[in-house]
């Protein structure tokens, strides 16, 4: 083992080092999913202090998680996967309400995203740029296509 070490040019390192720091990510990692399954999601900020490090880290360590599929990234809020609609099918999945609902208010769409009203508003935002959807006041309507 400590050839290897030496030879991945880590040779200040121990095994005790490693396990030491295995332990602190994979605790960190608990901490988080725990924090998740309490109070529905969590951002980089909260991740922060809950662990202690800087926001590099903590970005790097959601990011990490997101990656392994153990938490998904909806804006800045980080949610467990099974809790809310991919951000791969977030658009069709408001699409689909809006035309079986005619209209729809944030507050619908993020129930219907299972998400907070104001991680809706960049993705709402992206689809009135792109005409797939438009505003009547405070109510989002479906589009008509023309033929």
């Amino acid at each position: 083992m400590r050839a290897a070490l030496v030879q991945g040019g880590l040779d200040d390192l121990s095994l005790r080092d490693l396990r030491l720091d295995y332990d602190i990510r994979v605790g960190g990692e608990n901490q988080v999913l725990d924090v998740v399954r309490r109070q529905g999601s969590i951002t980089r900020n909260e991740a922060m202090e809950l662990l202690r490090v800087s926001k590099n880290t903590a970005y790097n360590r959601l990011r990490q998680m997101v990656a392994r599929g153990k938490l998904t990234k909806v804006g800045n809020r980080y949610y467990l996967p099974s809790t809310v609609v991919p951000p791969e099918e977030q658009e069709q999945a408001i699409l689909a309400y809006l035309s079986e609902a005619g209209f729809a208010y944030r507050q619908d769409i993020a129930r219907v995203l299972r998400i907070g009203p104001r991680q809706c508003w960049p993705i709402l935002q992206r689809m009135l740029a792109e005409h797939q959807i438009a505003k009547d006041g405070q109510k989002y309507i479906l589009l008509q296509k023309e033929a």
